[in-house]
């Protein structure tokens, strides 16, 4: 039986518009690159959708991404991740 289980991370705010609706327009080379790096890292070969970004965005230097994000302003992002059996 699959079931979800609900993670939150503090992330780069700018990375949103990518996990939320898989737009990078706004992102260069290097933020993509930083972005899907810590995606692999920290969910690999899972389904993950990212699901909410709460409105308390802060500038900070330790956060959930800052081994490939600076520090940057950040905000708690919601996961779901789709668990099988």
């Amino acid at each position: 039986m699959a079931s979800l289980r609900v993670d939150t991370y503090e992330l780069p705010t700018h990375w949103a518009c990518y996990f939320i609706n898989a737009d990078p327009s706004s992102l260069d080379d290097a933020d993509i690159a930083a972005a899907d790096g810590w995606w692999e890292e920290t969910f690999p070969g899972q389904n993950v959708s990212c699901v909410d970004l709460a409105d308390n965005t802060h500038f900070c230097k330790y956060h959930d991404a800052d081994r490939w994000c600076l520090a940057c302003e950040v905000a708690t992002f919601t996961f779901l991740i789709h668990q099988e059996g």
